[in-house]
């Protein structure tokens, strides 16, 4: 399907554009709120230290993709995260070549303080979800999910088209 910005109507703009705000407006607010309180961190690097807690196998490999990211990048970042000492790189016993990270004090420390900020987060938006109709949470939610397929099918795609190329 070929569109045009002709073909897009007034309400599918202003959704865009919306959500466009909505999320720079988040960007910020969560940016600023993560280098006030975390050692000095980009949102990406308190991804990546969220991600190794979570993961069983957290190499490159898995971090790339559930951050979404090129191995390359993964590798910048957790670059970063062992000079400031919040992982440290580890082997398994039997298997020296996969190299595996951890968090270190520091890297939990920093887990901690995002998750409490997370949780105040939560505490601070409540009252926009509080004051939803369950119609309207129902029609949001099913956007959301919808978008949500139609991006993972196009980072599919695009991950496909990456490793085809040289």
């Amino acid at each position: 399907m070929d569109i045009r910005a002709g073909d897009i109507g007034p309400r599918e703009r202003e959704i865009i554009e919306g959500f466009s705000q909505m999320w720079s407006k988040l960007q910020a607010l969560i940016a600023a709120e993560e280098r006030v309180i975390l050692h000095d961190v980009t949102p990406s690097e308190v991804h990546c230290i969220v991600m190794i807690d979570r993961l069983d196998v957290p190499n490159v490999t898995a971090l790339a993709k559930a951050l979404h990211m090129t191995p390359g990048g993964v590798s910048k970042l957790t670059r970063r995260l062992l000079q400031m000492k919040a992982i440290e790189r580890y082997q398994r016993e039997g298997n020296r070549k996969e190299v595996l990270f951890r968090l270190t004090p520091k890297g939990e420390a920093i887990k901690k303080q995002h998750e409490e900020l997370h949780r105040r987060r939560l505490e601070r938006d409540f009252a926009v979800y509080q004051a939803m109709s369950e119609a309207e949470k129902e029609s949001l939610l099913s956007f959301v999910r919808r978008y949500n397929e139609h991006l993972d099918r196009e980072l599919e795609e695009l991950a496909r088209k990456s490793s085809r190329t040289p």
